[in-house]
């Protein structure tokens, strides 16, 4: 019989083969959840012989990522700042990069929290549920977005068929990541995606926050009229076109392009919010984006406006420009 150790040496040669990048390691994850432990324990049981049950069980697991599907959609679930999230291709998956931008928020926030958190373009709700649980005091409890106003009485007349222009927003934008959750009430979104508005709420009903995070769908801040946010965070899709060509299988084959392109080399989405987040921030209200990283100097115009009061660029953990955090005076 083949051991634990015999397999993860087979599965990582046969991974290093088909391109996937840290192929020891997605072997190390893959054996675990067929095994029930946790990834170290691997290494207490090495001798371990494997049975013909589990080898069936992780031979289609490792087809499949060998094909390059994502490991997240493969284990169902992806670890985010402390927070573990269901993660299907209903939504593009949680990147390291977002995580560190949770981290950042949360940071400057520590002396000053918020009251009410607006996150436009969630997906698996990461952002929001993340800075809910940062700031579990916010917002008083269980409050919601105020109810909607009545809605006025259908025309006598049918209204024209959108134009192309109309009929193109409606359908762009992130599909799978633009459901916009509010920790302690409120929300906004580009296109909605039911199905990931769907994974937001599973995830926020998972972790015990479906009382404080609302969820709704819109075109941006569309859903957040007449409201105002003590901070709004996006991680908006901000590729081009060429970065998606040269992007890994993992992103080109698996994560919806709407989630990651936009138009004018990517800075179309960054625009509009950098240009209607100041009318739904309080004074002093932090506006946080996660960018580009050569795309700042191109932003400028806007982060120059005279609602900011401040506007500082910060890189990641690989030392990229990557995030613009905001202050409206």
């Amino acid at each position: 019989m083949q051991s634990v150790l015999d397999i993860l040496g087979k599965t990582t040669g046969y991974f290093e083969k088909a391109g996937v990048p840290q192929a020891r390691l997605d072997a190390e994850h893959l054996l675990a959840h067929v095994l029930g432990c946790k990834r170290l324990g691997l290494y207490l049981q090495f001798e371990r012989p494997l049975t013909e049950g589990e080898l069936g069980a992780l031979r289609p697991l490792v087809r499949r990522r060998a094909r390059r599907e994502p490991l997240q959609h493969i284990l169902g679930t992806v670890d985010f700042h402390g927070l573990t999230l269901r993660c299907d291709a209903r939504a593009l998956v949680p990147r390291p990069e977002t995580e560190w931008l949770a981290e950042r928020v949360a940071e400057r926030l520590k002396d000053r929290p918020p009251a009410r958190i607006a996150d436009l373009g969630t997906g698996t709700g990461a952002l929001a549920l993340a800075l809910a649980t940062a700031f579990p005091e916010a917002g008083g409890g269980a409050g919601g977005p105020p109810p909607p106003p009545p809605a006025p009485p259908p025309p006598k007349h049918p209204p024209p068929p959108a134009g192309r222009a109309e009929r193109a927003r409606a359908r762009g934008g992130r599909p799978g990541a633009r459901p916009t959750p509010s920790p302690h009430g409120g929300g906004a979104g580009g296109p909605p995606s039911p199905d990931a508005l769907a994974l937001a709420r599973e995830n926020a009903a998972a972790l015990g926050l479906a009382e404080r995070v609302c969820f709704h769908g819109g075109d941006w801040f569309a859903p957040l009229a007449g409201r105002r946010y003590d901070c709004i965070v996006a991680n908006p899709p901000y590729l081009s076109e060429a970065d998606w060509e040269a992007a890994e299988p993992e992103v080109a084959r698996f994560d919806p392009k709407g989630a990651l392109v936009a138009p004018d080399n990517g800075t179309a989405d960054l625009v509009r919010i950098l240009r209607d987040a100041p009318a739904h921030l309080n004074p002093g209200g932090l506006l946080a984006l996660e960018t580009n990283d050569a795309q700042h100097a191109s932003l400028a115009e806007y982060t120059k406006a005279p609602a900011y009061a401040s506007a500082a660029g910060e890189s990641d953990y690989a030392k990229r420009e990557r995030y613009l955090f905001l202050t409206v005076s």
